[in-house]
């Protein structure tokens, strides 16, 4: 390290990737996220006998067998309102197993707050939730919807800017996935050196001081901002959906400038 601002450079990097949760692609696959398409399907669902599943989730190691016991529970719930339906008798039955075979496949891993189970005669689900849902055990006509809007909005795509002294990252994201953009854009360093200006004489009528000493702080300021207006306008290049959604850290002063 050159200088004290160079460990505050780290610590800001450091505090932004804690902020965005950035994960290594194979920590994605711990979750079982369906994708934005599969939960619109499950939103339209309409006029059919429905059952959606909704528990919490302990992510402790010493509490996931309670898991287990809240599921069952919660299915126990579900099947007792399968019963009270008044469909076909192979219609429940459908219903009731594949019910069975969505709890038989899923991974009690301790990495998803929260779990959601829908079956319908047409469609069956499991959706593991990022964040705690609502419990509930709901038979009807239609799926319960509530976390599922919240996690299709949670899913829709986003970009991340970290900004630093001397350093400018781009992240594209979706729900707990974040990947950073490595081009010949992004990542930008910033390695212009400070020219120092020297006070000047002044002209024949006198010894007077015409210019002065810049001050170093100054003229660092106002090459940092240079610096990120470039990045702003390159990101303009990138990005060019104009709903994209954009989140921006760093330094109140260099935020600004974008």
């Amino acid at each position: 390290l050159k200088s004290a601002a160079d460990l505050t450079d780290i610590i800001c990097i450091a505090l932004h990737m804690i902020y965005f949760g950035i994960m290594n692609k194979q920590q994605n696959n711990n979750h079982k996220h369906v994708d934005s398409a599969k939960i619109k399907q499950l939103l339209v669902v309409q006029n059919s006998p429905c059952a959606s599943v909704l528990v919490n989730l302990f992510t402790p190691g010493n509490m996931l067998k309670q898991n287990v016991v809240n599921l069952k529970r919660s299915m126990e719930k579900a099947i007792g309102s399968i019963d009270l339906l008044h469909e076909p008798e192979n219609v429940k039955e459908s219903m009731k197993e594949r019910l069975a075979t969505l709890t038989e496949s899923f991974h009690n891993t301790g990495s998803s707050m929260g779990l959601g189970l829908f079956v319908s005669s047409s469609e069956a689900a499991l959706v593991e939730f990022p964040f705690p849902v609502i419990e509930c055990t709901v038979v009807g006509h239609s799926f319960e919807t509530r976390d599922l809007l919240y996690l299709e909005q949670y899913l829709e795509p986003y970009y991340a800017l970290s900004i630093s002294k001397d350093l400018i990252r781009l992240y594209k994201g979706s729900g707990t996935s974040l990947v950073e953009v490595s081009n010949e854009l992004f990542p930008k360093h910033y390695t212009a050196e400070y020219e120092y200006e020297h006070a000047s004489v002044g002209s024949s009528h006198g010894y007077s001081l015409k210019g002065f000493e810049k001050d170093k702080g100054e003229i660092a300021n106002i090459r940092q901002e240079s610096f990120v207006k470039s990045a702003s306008r390159t990101l303009s290049t990138i990005i060019t959906d104009p709903h994209a959604q954009i989140i921006v850290t760093g330094p109140a002063r260099l935020v600004h400038e974008v």
